[in-house]
């Protein structure tokens, strides 16, 4: 698995903490709120070089904004096999209080058009280790492709425990966005968050992720349409203080060893990682 590998003699790769979004793509500025970065280092010397300081990431939301998953080829070709694609009613696939509460469209399944736009994004999760250092994914659900049309809406809800006929747990959700922000108005992804409330319109190829057992509603659209993917995943850290925890935990690592690599509060600090990981991973 991407962003953690720990073999006999050989380091974990560091998994860097994810950023937290509350605003729309638009008004983020990319320079300082970039999913993936390292940990953030300030020369406290007024930048000669004199002294380092870490400044931690912040740690008070479980949701993500991944940035970059899929490329603008892969956006091209994926609006295509869209294009090529059968619609049916989204609420085919819900049941209980879901389905009386959404109303959109998604691809058919068992298409050569699913299938060869699942090979693309598949694929993009894969090149990502943005995604895999804030979902440490174990399993995904199969993926669900929506569109909302002007006036479609899906109301407040909160994702099965147990999707793909119960053979995993949806610990974390995930819309991935395939439309333009600016081609639609409305349509946000709206996640409740404890008392706090994350709206969720990003660019073409990100994506939000962020804990399943949220509540959470997507806006009615009012112009254009809203086409992103869905899946759920089984992550090898069910618990979200746990993945919360060890992006932290990972990125001071991943400060000692720049500055302190020698230091046995390094080694000391990496034990009580590494403890922690063999503690909380659930294969």
């Amino acid at each position: 698995m991407r962003g953690l590998e720990i073999e006999q003699g050989q380091r974990p790769r560091s998994v860097r903490r994810k950023e937290v979004h509350t605003v729309h793509a638009a008004s983020v500025n990319r320079a300082d709120a970039r999913v993936g970065n390292p940990a953030r280092l300030r020369d406290d010397a007024g930048g000669k070089g004199r002294g380092w300081a870490f400044r931690p990431p912040p740690v008070d939301s479980m949701i993500s904004h991944v940035r970059g998953i899929l490329t603008e080829a892969d956006l091209k070709r994926a609006r295509e096999l869209l294009q090529q694609g059968t619609f049916e009613a989204g609420r085919l696939t819900a049941s209980g209080q879901a389905a009386k509460v959404k109303d959109n469209l998604q691809l058919a399944r068992r298409t050569p058009a699913y299938r060869d736009l699942d090979a693309i994004v598949q694929q993009g999760l894969g090149r990502s280790e943005a995604f895999a250092n804030v979902a440490f994914p174990n399993r995904f659900a199969p993926s669900t492709y929506n569109r909302y049309d002007v006036g479609m809406t899906y109301g407040a809800h909160v994702d099965s425990p147990f999707p793909a006929d119960g053979r995993m747990r949806s610990d974390i959700a995930m819309t991935l966005f395939l439309s333009d922000p600016a081609s639609y108005d409305g349509g946000e992804l709206v996640i409740q968050d404890g008392g706090a409330e994350t709206r969720a319109k990003y660019p073409a190829g990100d994506a939000v992720v962020y804990p399943a057992t949220s509540l959470h509603h997507v806006g009615p659209v009012t112009r254009g349409s809203r086409i992103a993917m869905i899946t759920w995943i089984q992550s090898f850290l069910p618990d979200p203080r746990h993945r919360q925890v060890l992006g932290g935990m990972l990125e001071t690592k991943l400060f000692l060893e720049r500055t302190l690599p020698d230091a046995p509060e390094t080694n000391a600090f990496r034990n009580a990682l590494y403890n922690l990981i063999r503690l909380w991973w659930q294969p």
